[in-house]
């Protein structure tokens, strides 16, 4: 304090005093400046001391986190991703419904912004201990719209993510396990309704349509029923053959999906060394988010998802997340997904495709039941660098 420094003064043998250094220092109104300034000056070495101790101990050690990573599969293995083997996630390609007969409508799957239909990104297996029975199975799947012009700067407008949800037993896969892809290779799902609904052969979400010349090939809309026509079925329309048996494998299988991955899931704790710590409580820069969001990121640099970790400073603050539309329990942060993932699906050309920093999912907290066991949609918001 005041002290400390008139008795350095007097160690350094300048000579002078305390009245000297501050004129009418023994009037009341100036002592009382006086102390309101040391009183700051306290506080301003304190708080980042502060901060550090609460960034180490609450931010940075022993936090699980659990972190997806996209898998690689030659062609000949993507079998192992079908909804008859229960994945664990899958990325692009075609989503891998957990009930495969109550699906998302056309006008659920459809971009809020452009109305054409959004493609599928990603979906995971997301199992909790305090799940209720009627969600012993319980998956999200999440939606995009391709065109860019619909990705807007903090704007999910052109995403959706659903949840669904299925009782052990149930009409879909077996009590005791689904079906393994290593002994059961790739066979027909045995389980599959007779009344199951028709899948888009573009897409692969709910058609309501159907080739008028064929009867064979089923369509979500004419844009896929045109994209279709021009690359294969023309030709095998009317002929007896399916041009979706005989064309040579691809991924993605055609120009609408992203390309398709398996997903590894993996915990890790996350703890920095104190030195790191401190460089980041002293770290200068205008977004501090986005600073600690590329430390995370370096840890592990091909992760595609995690639990929270707000990408940067300069965006708006996340929306608040809504109440459960058919519940009306409140929502809770699930998911993150990270932009290494853009990479993985090739679009990742800054300015020209769809991007974000980070898209955050956020699911009813209750995991309340849905109708006939289909799919919810829930909330979904996004981050940009910007």
């Amino acid at each position: 304090g005041g002290w400390g420094l008139a008795k350095w003064i007097e160690q350094k043998g300048i000579c002078c005093t305390m009245d000297d250094l501050i004129p009418n220092l023994r009037d009341e109104r100036v002592q009382g400046a006086v102390k309101n300034l040391l009183v700051y000056s306290i506080v301003i070495l304190l708080v980042p001391l502060g901060s550090m101790f609460l960034l180490k101990r609450f931010m940075f050690e022993d936090t699980p986190v659990y972190l997806g990573f996209g898998n690689y599969l030659e062609i000949d293995d993507l079998y192992r991703l079908r909804s008859i083997f229960l994945p664990l996630g899958k990325i692009g390609g075609k989503p891998s419904w957990l009930n495969p007969q109550y699906l998302p409508t056309t006008a659920d799957l459809q971009c809020s912004i452009c109305q054409k239909a959004m493609a599928f990104l990603i979906q995971i297996y997301a199992t909790g201990d305090n799940d209720p029975p009627h969600a012993f199975h319980r998956a999200l799947f999440i939606f995009i719209c391709r065109d860019p012009k619909c990705s807007k700067i903090n704007d999910a407008s052109n995403i959706a993510v659903f949840r669904c949800c299925l009782p052990r037993e149930n009409p879909f896969y077996s009590f005791d396990g689904p079906m393994d892809p290593d002994l059961d290779g790739n066979v027909a799902d045995p389980h599959l309704p007779e009344n199951a609904p028709s899948l888009c052969r573009i897409c692969g979400c709910y058609a309501s349509k159907k080739c008028g010349n064929c009867g064979v090939a089923w369509y979500c809309c004419r844009d896929h029923q045109a994209l279709d026509w021009t690359t294969g079925h023309k030709q095998a329309c009317g002929s007896g053959g399916d041009s979706a048996v005989s064309a040579p494998l691809a991924n993605p299988s055609n120009r609408f999906l992203f390309k398709e991955y398996g997903i590894d899931m993996d915990q890790q704790n996350d703890s920095f060394k104190t030195e790191e710590v401190e460089a980041a409580v002293a770290e200068q820069e205008n977004d501090k988010k986005f600073d600690r969001f590329n430390r995370f990121l370096n840890l592990n640099p091909t992760q595609v998802l995690r639990t929270p970790l707000l990408a940067t400073d300069r965006a708006p603050p996340l929306k608040v997340a809504p109440p459960c539309e058919r519940c009306g329990a409140s929502r809770t942060f699930e998911l993150q997904l990270m932009p290494h993932l853009l990479s993985l699906i090739g679009v990742d050309q800054i300015g020209h495709s769809i991007d974000w920093a980070s898209v955050y999912v956020f699911t009813c907290s209750q995991t309340c039941e849905i109708e006939n066991n289909g799919y919810a949609k829930e909330f979904v918001c996004k981050q940009d660098f910007c």
